[in-house]
């Protein structure tokens, strides 16, 4: 999945998994950076990830160790493999390269991380290339391609 990296999933909340998930399910390859942890604060019915129910009996708000556990086995079961500690800083869509660069840091050393289609995500100082970028932040999604257009 990591070779020719087609998405960028900015957010890696709900809404981010279940964008990759679904990706993952269409092969669509994509990089979902995760840059610190998720508050869950909503009724199940609005965290309810597609592909993936909770059970009947569940509380109407899970309580936040069982909501971590179904976002780990929804991980888990649709191979989704966040780049943890890693913040996107910054994306611009150059017209001319038809790409989005996305600037991004490693929350952990505050280094700038390299992106080149996920192959390269250790090396430095460079930016992450990606032809569609996928906004799945703060309860809201927004898929930008060519230059933004929605």
């Amino acid at each position: 999945m990591e070779d020719n990296t087609m998405v960028l999933i900015v957010g890696a909340g709900p809404a981010g998994l279940a964008t990759a998930a679904c990706l993952t399910q269409l092969s669509i390859p994509y990089c979902i950076p995760m840059a610190k942890t998720l508050k869950q604060h909503l009724a199940k019915e609005f965290c309810e990830l597609p592909h993936m129910s909770y059970p009947a009996d569940a509380p109407t708000y899970i309580p936040k160790g069982q909501f971590v556990k179904y976002l780990e086995h929804y991980i888990d079961q649709f191979n989704i493999r966040p780049k943890y500690c890693t913040s996107i800083e910054s994306c611009k869509y150059d017209e001319g390269a038809k790409f989005w660069f996305s600037l991004a840091r490693n929350m952990n050393t505050s280094t700038i991380v390299k992106y080149t289609y996920c192959s390269a995500w250790e090396r430095q100082e460079t930016w992450f290339l990606c032809f569609i970028l996928i906004s799945c932040c703060n309860a809201h999604t927004v898929c930008a391609a060519h230059g933004g257009q929605t």
